[in-house]
């Protein structure tokens, strides 16, 4: 009776070895994630689990340049005949409404400030800028991961 237990253990523990298998896919899609991290080797993910049509949702922390764990954010990879390892994936770019507002507000007050260099306007409202792409990038985030995951 041990024996198969240890046989069954040992075939459960290859799974993400096996192509084919959702262990497999997972570790594939969570390989792929790692890699647009600061640290892909720091990388830890809970809570990952294949979503709609085979796309691999959860959440990925790793550490940043200070050698630190930054906190968990979602992640989703999709299956693609597109990228050589197979897989696409995003990381949530974790917008904050209150940046842009910021920037514009700077940008708007620099523009009107007659003392204000035009470099120093000029960095200001790219900064705004910047702001509305990372905007644009969270809600394509958040349409790819709600038709993924939920």
């Amino acid at each position: 009776m041990k024996k198969r237990w240890v046989l069954v253990a040992v075939a459960l523990a290859g799974c993400d070895q096996i192509p084919g298998t959702s262990t497999y896919k997972i570790a594939q899609a969570q390989q792929e994630a790692a890699k647009g991290l600061i640290d892909p080797s720091s990388a830890q993910f809970r809570s990952v689990r294949m979503g709609k049509d085979g796309d691999v949702c959860g959440e990925i922390n790793a550490k940043n340049r200070m050698g630190a764990y930054v906190g968990y954010s979602r992640f989703v990879a999709t299956a693609t005949d597109t990228q050589p390892s197979g897989w696409l994936s995003q990381i949530d770019p974790q917008f904050d409404p209150s940046d842009e507002a910021s920037a514009n507000e700077l940008c708007s007050s620099m523009r009107s400030n007659s003392y204000s260099s035009a470099a120093s306007t000029a960095s200001a409202c790219e900064r705004a800028q910047e702001q509305g792409m990372n905007r644009l990038m969270q809600k394509l985030f958040d349409q790819s991961h709600g038709r993924a995951c939920n």
